[in-house]
């Protein structure tokens, strides 16, 4: 029996099991094991190799499974039944989201400045929803790295009630530095330093005869995963074409002519943990002058499906996947020329959103919150907490109104109840987390890596006939 078939059989054993009214030993467990396969399969037939990647690095640790589960979070929070996917305080149905908020998508970008940097689920859905997540995220990141320091109903409470402060006071603009705490600041501090240096150029380029290249090879020697590899032909002679498409997005349409001269291209591995499925590749360009100094890295990376509800009620639906996130990142985020180089194209038959590899750009990790005290941590709460509310607060409902003045008649008064709503619901979920990351190292034990999917039948869709030409040779 192969593990395709002892995976259906357990899923089967689970069906017939309620059927007959006894309750199986571990039904969640079940559960999660029908819902990857289900949601998953499309990864797991055009790109085996990177799903494992996946969930290699989901298996490390609570956290890095909270963040390549957000399809099941998603999943679960539509679950009514569920204590955490339950609320009093109705009101919004249906506003903008980043659909992912967890606290490694709190840095910095240009500027730099303080913002939220990561919406490649960017989808609507109830405000709340992405609250919970954002504070469950925080909970399982200080059982990580601070455990028993802050109590954790006053750490989700904190985020909460900075959330719905912002919201109800309207605040939309962006924070600026020296208005956050130490943990936010000190990535403002490095972005200022390593962006003015350009340090992304030592990190990914070498000088050689006066012309700077792309390196090949590990790009981290802490982390092999990290690499630069050579570009297939297909790519290389298809990418003129996707960057002349790409310029007409652009916010700004004001670069010197020879701004986006291709001088290099090579395939970027071993970034993120939901993303590592994606495709995704460098460009340099020649940027500002024919000076090697100011040459710019451009990233290409493959646009996923929004697991949230992404049909516009308002306007024309957009063309592709990357102009969904394109277009939500510049209306959520405090700026929206915060990157000049954000915009999005087709390579080859794979929609990718175009942004800057600059060491501006920084993000807080976990290990960040290691060593500070109760009144650090609860001020990143606060700080996470407000950031997402100016980011919900700039965006609009399902039909197209503002969102402002309907989150603020929601929560307006009503502070204290969704704090301890949301606390509630977010330390549940957090156990929620712990428990399934030991579910998922259980199903991938007896199910293999790949939870079975690996026996399945290649996609002939073009975008994944696409993905395979592009992911050869594999990532390391």
């Amino acid at each position: 029996m192969n593990a395709v078939q002892r995976l259906l059989g357990a899923i089967l054993a689970v069906t017939v099991l309620s059927c007959e009214g006894n309750a199986p030993a571990d039904p969640r467990a079940s559960q999660m094991a029908q819902f990857f396969s289900r949601a998953l399969l499309p990864l797991a037939r055009s790109r085996p190799h990177q799903l494992r990647l996946r969930f290699d690095e989901m298996a490390i640790s609570p956290f890095r499974f909270l963040r390549g589960s957000e399809i099941l979070y998603t999943r679960d929070l539509r679950d009514a039944s569920l204590p955490f996917a339950q609320t009093s305080l109705p009101g919004v149905d249906r506003v903008l989201l980043l659909g992912d908020a967890h606290l490694e998508n709190v840095g910095t970008y240009l500027g730099p400045r303080v913002d939220l940097n990561d919406f490649d689920v960017a989808g609507f859905g109830p405000p709340w929803w992405e609250v919970r997540r954002a504070a469950a995220s925080l909970l399982v990141g200080l059982r990580e790295a601070n455990p028993g320091k802050v109590d954790e109903q006053e750490a989700a409470a904190t985020l909460a009630r900075a959330y719905a402060a912002a919201v109800v006071a309207g605040e939309v603009g962006e924070i600026r530095p020296g208005e956050v705490g130490v943990v936010i600041q000190k990535r403002l501090d490095s972005a200022a330093k390593d962006g003015t240096a350009r340090e992304e150029l030592d990190e990914f380029t070498r000088v050689s005869n006066g012309q700077r290249w792309l390196k090949r090879g590990i790009t981290d020697p802490s982390d092999p995963r990290e690499a630069l590899l050579a570009a297939p032909p297909a790519v290389v002679e298809a990418l003129p074409q996707a960057l002349s498409a790409y310029l007409p997005s652009l916010f700004r349409h004001d670069f010197p002519p020879g701004y986006f001269a291709i001088k290099d291209v090579a395939r970027r591995c071993g970034q993120g943990v939901g993303s590592l499925t994606a495709v995704r590749f460098y460009v340099l360009i020649e940027g500002a002058s024919p000076s090697v100094q100011d040459d710019v890295i451009l990233q290409l990376k493959e646009s996923p499906d929004a697991s949230l509800d992404v049909d516009l009620a308002y306007g024309p639906p957009p063309s592709s996947q990357s102009q969904r996130v394109v277009e939500r990142q510049r209306r959520l985020q405090s700026v929206p020329d915060a990157d000049p180089h954000l915009g999005y194209t087709r390579l080859l038959d794979i929609p990718v959103v175009v942004s800057t590899i600059t060491d501006f750009q920084k993000t807080v990790r976990v290990g960040d919150l290691e060593g500070r005290s109760a009144a650090d941590l609860l001020r990143f709460a606060s700080d996470f907490g407000h950031l997402l509310g100016r980011s919900h607060a700039r965006g609009v409902t399902v039909n197209g109104e503002l969102a402002r003045e309907p989150l603020r008649a929601w929560l307006a008064g009503r502070e204290d109840a969704f704090a301890a709503e949301t606390a509630a619901a977010a330390v549940a979920y957090a156990d929620q987390v712990v428990a399934d990351h030991q579910r998922f190292l259980a199903l991938r034990r007896d199910f293999g890596p790949l939870l079975g999917l690996q026996d399945r039948p290649p996609n002939d869709t073009p975008s994944d006939l696409a993905a395979r030409a592009v992911l050869d040779p594999p990532c390391p």
